[in-house]
């Protein structure tokens, strides 16, 4: 009876031996050809970093921690800073500001001519009270340099914030326009350029998407206030279609190096009461999720390649989540959406560009239709004394929160060398 009770605890020993072995083979089996894939997957982004640094080499001196360091002290001086942790309070009304300024500028720049704006009594007042400081702003903002854009892990920078500063020089633009002094409106223009394009070299989304919100407000300040038609040429959505591409291109980088540490049984402190299975597999699964990911932001890097072709110039197409659930930003949604700005960026350049040489007296060249695309058209017609100029696309213009959109037309005197 011994004998038997013996055999049985033996065989179940090695039952859970075997058992026990075989989980673990199982799993370092699947890590391994993992790993295999994912080592392929590094390569190809080597080879794709390499093609892009090569066709797009950095500018340099595109940033200068100096630069940033003038800004974020003038800026707190203000009343507010760049960061994460919340006013510096020396002025209580800082947000009512940004917000009248917001309104403002929808009102100005969404309007369907280039009519002065005036800001409101309460507006103009704080505008006129803080006009040291936005002077001081603009002033290292036209500095030679640039800014560079840190993340210190704890207080990152606040692109809401960098935004409403972009905002705040659009705002001081159309003022100064409406004021008769048009060389301190282009200086304010020039200076929310420049910052919209200190933003690109963050190479990160977040800073890609706020980075062309500034661009669409600058090219609303020059429809306003008018200029020479070489202040906006095909060449200005260059920068912003290089640094979607090198944006793509990181965050397949930053998911490569993920992937990589997920490999190793230690890289997680899982939760005690997770069972054994979750903890070995459940690594597996994450690096699985990461590595189809990756091969999405491949798919989105050479697909971008014809972003500003006449073939994919179409309204951004939410749908859900197919690939990895638990990832909050990837998959396809935002990228569909970051193609799209693009695209309406671009769309909003060459209608300034449009309106500039009309109010010049001259027409541009199209080539083969508004944007080189025949399907996007540029729309002329004649309202009494006024020539209203719109435009035709084959897709809707789909509206951002936030964003100073395009209007859908603009009007201007009959005669285009008296002005709007």
């Amino acid at each position: 009876m011994k004998l038997k009770k013996f055999r049985r605890l033996y065989i179940f020993i090695k039952f859970c031996a075997a058992v026990f072995i075989a989980y673990f083979l199982v799993y370092f089996a699947l890590d391994l050809i993992l790993g295999i894939y994912l080592s392929r997957l590094e390569k190809e982004y080597i080879e794709l970093a390499g093609s892009f640094e090569k066709n797009y080499p950095q500018d340099e001196g595109v940033s200068d921690p100096h630069f940033t360091g003038d800004l974020e002290k003038i800026i707190r001086e203000s009343g507010f800073n760049l960061r994460n942790y919340g006013s510096s309070g020396n002025n209580a009304g800082i947000d009512d500001f940004f917000q009248m300024n917001h309104r403002f500028l929808e009102s100005a720049l969404e309007t369907s001519d280039g009519s002065s704006t005036v800001p409101d009594v309460v507006l103009l007042e704080n505008m006129e009270s803080l006009e040291d400081r936005a002077l001081s702003i603009r002033e290292v903002l036209m500095r030679n340099g640039g800014i560079l854009w840190t993340e210190d892990g704890t207080r990152e920078i606040d692109l809401l914030k960098v935004g409403q500063i972009g905002e705040w020089m659009a705002a001081e633009a159309v003022r100064c326009s409406s004021e008769g002094r048009a060389g301190e409106a282009e200086s304010f223009a020039e200076a929310l350029k420049r910052l919209s394009l200190s933003l690109l070299a963050a190479r990160s989304q977040d800073y890609w998407l706020t980075a062309c919100s500034l661009a669409q407000t600058h090219s609303g300040i020059v429809r306003k206030t008018g200029g020479s038609p070489s202040d906006i040429s095909g060449q200005d959505i260059l920068p912003y279609y290089r640094a979607l591409r090198g944006t793509i291109l990181m965050q397949a980088d930053r998911m490569i190096k993920g992937a990589g540490r997920m490999g190793k049984l230690h890289y997680f402190k899982m939760h005690r009461r997770e069972g054994m299975v979750w903890r070995t597999y459940g690594r597996l699964w994450f690096r699985y999720s990461l590595i189809r990911e990756i091969k999405a932001r491949f798919r989105d890097y050479r697909d971008s390649e014809s972003f500003l072709s006449c073939g994919n110039l179409k309204p951004a197409t939410a749908h859900g989540m197919k690939r990895t659930f638990w990832m909050m930003n990837g998959g396809e949604f935002r990228m569909e959406d970051m193609r799209f700005r693009l695209q309406k960026l671009y769309l909003s350049f060459e209608f300034t560009k449009w309106i500039l040489h009309l109010k010049n007296g001259t027409h541009a060249q199209r080539g083969g239709g508004f944007l080189n695309c025949p399907a996007v058209k540029m729309v002329e017609r004649y309202e009494g004394d006024d020539l209203v100029i719109g435009y035709e696309t084959p897709f809707e213009m789909k509206r951002h929160k936030g964003v100073i959109d395009i209007p859908n037309y603009f009007r201007l005197k009959k005669n285009p060398g008296e002005g709007a």
